[in-house]
């Protein structure tokens, strides 16, 4: 078994989740140093679809191994699983090749030119979508001798996907295509409502709600994390254009969502904010770029009223306890070591 008191913590998670109370921090220790189990070769080395099965039972055994290490922590991390193939998973359902590399994957670009959009096509027998949703029915069947929580993989945002079927060129397009971009954008968001189709239909519902691939239990008819990586090197015009209107027609379909922006788009934040349906926002590091925490600070009049997900360190927690005292978040941490972990645990026990 994964963690011997799931019940007691999904339920943590759900009042969390479901209180009105606009005060509170649950603790996500994401990976502890040193504790996460045998490692598991990278994706490169693994002959998919082929060798889908073998993967899994490895993850499986991996994460089996990472609880029995830190069980006794009393942090508020849900016991859960996805199947992981890299970035590539949230495009590469539409078609198209994948390369694998660096233990992630890479979508390579498909539309050339504008004479290819009409011809991207969205089909139950593409490779990587049966390969996402075999591996999810997969675990599903897994969990119940293993106790864990099938969440869902996640997805991209309509503009995300653009940028991975165009390339980098999209950021030209926005400027020299326009009228060409917004059909493109037209066709993403029939793809991102498709994907989350297929997802769903296997998650079904947990306790009126599901588990998104941030291991976030979300109420409702919830779909998982949504990422605005392409935001980020946008103008805030661009992106209200090209895509906050898009993704509010993909959030239209459902009752929420996380919204995953790196904090090297917070100029963003305004504008998706804005979103209806975004009622959780998680905040990941840049390199070079304000911390997560530091970018919550500075905006949190404009995420007063949203469920802030920012990793943060251990050291982070300390210096700021009177501000997460007074808001509602949940914590992500990768820990140090084991005792870091449990100094988290501690410093989060005073602020419930």
């Amino acid at each position: 078994m994964f963690r011997k008191n799931t019940e007691s913590i999904l339920q943590r998670n759900i009042e969390f989740a479901e209180s009105d109370v606009n005060k509170g921090t649950l603790l996500h220790i994401l990976a502890i140093e040193g504790y996460e189990g045998n490692c598991v070769k990278p994706l490169e080395q693994w002959r998919f679809p082929d060798e889908m099965c073998e993967y899994l039972d490895a993850c499986i055994e991996r994460d089996c191994e990472k609880w029995m290490f830190r069980d006794f922590l009393d942090d508020d991390t849900l016991p859960t699983m996805k199947p992981y193939f890299g970035i590539s998973i949230h495009s590469a359902f539409i078609g198209g090749d994948v390369k694998f590399g660096g233990n992630t994957s890479y979508h390579v670009p498909v539309i050339k030119n504008w004479d290819s959009l009409d011809s991207l096509t969205l089909k139950e027998d593409n490779l990587y979508l049966q390969l996402l949703l075999n591996a999810m029915r997969y675990l599903q069947k897994k969990s119940y001798s293993y106790g864990f929580f099938l969440s869902l993989r996640g997805g991209d945002s309509p503009m995300d996907i653009a940028n991975a079927l165009r390339g980098n060129d999209l950021f030209l397009d926005f400027y020299d295509d326009n009228i060409q971009v917004h059909r493109l954008m037209d066709f993403c968001v029939k793809a991102a409502k498709w994907t989350w189709k297929h997802q769903v239909e296997i998650t079904g519902i947990l306790e009126g709600g599901r588990i998104t691939g941030q291991a976030v239990w979300l109420p409702g008819n919830a779909i998982g994390h949504l990422s605005e990586d392409a935001s980020s090197m946008c103008s805030v015009d661009i992106y209200e254009e090209f895509g906050q209107p898009y993704t509010q027609r993909l959030l239209n379909d459902y009752d929420t969502a996380i919204m995953h922006v790196h904090t090297k788009g917070r100029h963003q934040l305004p504008s998706i904010s804005k979103l209806e349906g975004i009622k959780f926002i998680q905040l990941e590091y840049d390199p070079g770029e304000p911390s997560p925490i530091e970018v919550y600070k500075e905006n949190i009049d404009i995420l007063k009223d949203k469920i802030v997900i920012p990793i943060m360190t251990t050291e982070e927690i300390a210096e700021n306890m009177d501000f997460l005292s007074n808001h509602k978040q949940i914590i992500q941490v990768y820990a140090k070591s084991l005792s870091d972990a449990e100094k988290a645990v501690n410093l989060v026990k005073l602020l419930r």
